[in-house]
């Protein structure tokens, strides 16, 4: 009996659930969902750079937690394929990464990362009736993905800062409000009075980057969700870049100086 009881309790010292874990949970959830057009969902860099946290380190049930939390979101997509292509890369990956001493650069890493998604990407196209335009855009979502590696460990990285009480820095802050754009893709959208919800929630959220990062932040922040928003759409693309930028050039008016920036 004491022994069953030790052993639940080594068990739950290697879990640790709180509500910042749960909050991490839910946008993790969201972001898996955001697959913009391809095969590869934006969730699957995020879960990979999550996984060599301080968390993940220190409670390594964690990992199971977020690993689970990803596949279930890659799964509501519907998409069957892409879903088969992310869980086998995210269980490859996980598995290499257990055999690392958890030091390695993120370079080091997001190529592990890269190599994880290629061999069962291949398998997968090759196996199912996939076109030439489908590998072209496998191969360009690898870079996609490599880059949004190093997005999401600069959000990790802000996070346990402020954790700490620490001020984030600029590239870090722009992350994580890069990153807050990527969630948005996996809530469901839907129409009030003509108006698109997620696409209010978006000019929203450029506001507040703008306002309180200036216009560097609120530019990047406009780009990423001109891209991610517009549908190819070169016009709104550069409405929501340009609209970001004048934001958080006329932050020194204030409020109304930010809203009249993103107006013009």
């Amino acid at each position: 009996m004491n022994r069953d009881v030790q052993k639940r309790k080594g068990i739950l010292l290697n879990l640790n659930l709180n509500k910042q874990t749960a909050i991490r949970l839910g946008l993790l959830f969201f972001t898996a969902r955001a697959n913009v057009g391809g095969m590869i969902p934006f969730g699957l860099p995020a879960v990979s750079a999550w996984l060599f946290s301080e968390e993940c380190t220190k409670w390594p049930l964690n990992r199971l937690l977020y690993i689970g939390v990803f596949i279930v979101g890659s799964l509501s997509l519907g998409h069957l394929r892409a879903a088969g292509i992310v869980i086998c890369a995210i269980l490859l990956f996980a598995f290499f990464a257990s055999l690392l001493t958890g030091r390695e650069k993120n370079g080091k890493l997001g190529l592990l990362l890269i190599l994880c998604t290629l061999v069962p990407g291949i398998i997968f196209l090759a196996g199912s009736d996939a076109s030439f335009g489908d590998l072209l855009r496998f191969f360009a979502q690898l870079v996609i993905m490599f880059v949004s590696f190093y997005l999401y460990c600069h959000v990790r990285g802000g996070l346990q800062a402020k954790k700490h009480a620490a001020v984030l820095t600029q590239d870090q802050f722009a992350a994580v409000c890069i990153a807050g754009v990527i969630v948005l893709m996996g809530l469901p959208d839907m129409i009030i009075a003509g108006i698109s919800t997620m696409h209010m929630i978006a000019i929203c959220l450029i506001l507040l980057v703008a306002y309180t990062g200036g216009f560097g932040v609120g530019a990047a922040c406009g780009t990423v969700a001109g891209i991610l928003m517009a549908s190819g759409n070169a016009v709104y693309m550069c409405m929501y870049a340009l609209g970001g930028f004048l934001a958080g050039l006329l932050n020194r008016f204030k409020r109304l100086g930010t809203i009249i920036g993103f107006v013009i």
